[in-house]
């Protein structure tokens, strides 16, 4: 069957992982996320994208913090002053939060946060105003309630759900304890949906999920129930017409191997977008993205991913402590650094490191010497134990003034008198 070209093709653009409100060990990542996000805007504007479809953890806590909150509000209204957006809710969202009156919204806007509105198919029009694209935006599916909340629409479908480890099952019961049971339930509900309506569109599913083959980065928040934190690829096999799985949580860009859904039509794609800024240190070891998908009327067509800039400088740097304090890395001084010591470690190396690299982030110790060079910090009997905490303090560079100092000693002596 060949494919049917149209002259006019809907652009997609699919981001993921915001996480608002996050700190990169200790720095504050306000400014980076709003430089992003005029990034992001520009390329909506240039590109003239028809949908933004953001996959989950638009914040990065359930509690966000005002200005992230504000930041995303801000965002969002001039996002949909130029095309529409529709967004679901992530691990880190609060799902109640993050939905909040998104009945209510305009059509410019699309928040799916609640786990009950699974199955439930969008469509959207490209810029000539045909429907282009049904889009079914599905939250985080935390197994704990989508064990409970969706096997109600399943029986609606005459669908016998059985309780896990049961012999002989009764029609009414939860779903297994899994993300794999979960999101596989939630996409039969999408089955279904595309089933009774049939569109003679696009599909394209969003899901926020660890999907099996993937790789995580280490920043990720752990997922896991009952050890089971993966979901298989094949689960999409069963979505009729699906062209594009718009997918977060990991925050490596990448995507996802998964065989021909129909060979008269190409294959489906499992996509993450990841993370736009990196949130560790393993995640400055490549480049940051939005995925740009192009539709025509018989699926995908094209996929490009449109770098983002990087905002500040993240690296991980080795050397001996002559090496990390020589010529070699005077180009640092900007940078947010993981800083790796080989070999051994000069009284005070901490203190003078931060010295020389203001960014200083995380410090390790490589082929770490059995007794530490440190004539203050050698366990040596004749001293106290304040001696010893105030040696430990200059070595790590942390200067006490008077009063803290007399903290530690009352702290100290107290200690010592309830001991007698």
């Amino acid at each position: 069957m060949g494919r049917k070209w149209h002259t006019l093709l809907m652009r997609v653009l699919h981001t993921s992982d915001w996480h608002l409100g996050r700190f990169f060990h200790g720095h504050d990542l306000h400014e980076i996320h709003s430089a992003f996000l005029d990034h992001l805007i520009e390329v909506v504007k240039d590109q003239k994208i028809d949908l933004v479809v953001l996959s989950g953890d638009v914040f990065d806590r359930a509690v966000a913090p005002t200005q992230s909150v504000a930041l995303a509000d801000e965002a969002f209204r001039r996002l949909t002053e130029l095309t529409r957006v529709v967004l679901t809710a992530g691990n880190h969202d609060s799902d109640i939060r993050l939905g909040f009156n998104a009945e209510q919204l305009n059509e410019r806007l699309t928040i799916a946060a609640r786990i009950e509105n699974c199955g439930r198919g969008y469509d959207f029009p490209d810029a000539s105003g045909r429907v282009g694209l049904r889009v079914y935006p599905l939250p985080y599916l935390d197994p704990d309630a989508a064990r409970v909340t969706l096997p109600p629409h399943l029986r609606l479908l005459g669908e016998q759900v059985w309780a896990e480890g049961e012999e002989h099952p009764q029609t009414w019961q939860m779903l297994a304890r899994s993300h794999e049971a979960a999101v596989g339930a939630a996409l039969r509900l999408v089955q279904a949906d595309l089933t009774a309506h049939k569109p003679k569109t696009p599909v394209l599913v969003m899901a926020h999920a660890f999907v099996v083959g993937g790789q995580a980065s280490q920043s990720e928040r752990d997922i896991r129930v009952g050890g089971v934190d993966s979901v298989p690829s094949e689960l999409f096999t069963q979505v009729p017409g699906l062209a594009y799985a718009a997918l977060g949580h990991l925050h490596r860009p990448q995507e996802i191997a998964l065989g021909d859904l129909d060979s008269a039509r190409p294959p489906a794609r499992l996509v993450y977008s990841g993370s736009p800024v990196p949130l560790s240190f393993g995640e400055a070891e490549f480049e940051k993205s939005s995925v740009i998908a192009e539709f025509d009327g018989a699926g995908l067509v094209s996929l490009e991913r449109v770098a983002v800039p990087s905002f500040q400088p993240i690296a991980t740097i080795s050397g001996t402590f002559e090496q990390l304090m020589g010529p070699d890395f005077d180009n640092y001084s900007e940078h947010w650094l993981r800083v790796r010591l080989a070999g051994a470690r000069p009284p005070q190396a901490l203190a003078q490191l931060k010295q020389r690299f203001k960014g200083l982030c995380v410090f390790e110790q490589t082929d770490l010497p059995q007794q530490i060079d440190s004539p203050r910090l050698n366990r040596d009997n004749t001293l106290s134990p304040l001696q010893l905490s105030q040696g430990f303090m200059d070595e790590m560079g942390i200067e006490l003034n008077p009063y803290q100092l007399q903290i530690l000693r009352s702290s100290y002596e107290k200690v010592v008198k309830e001991a007698h």
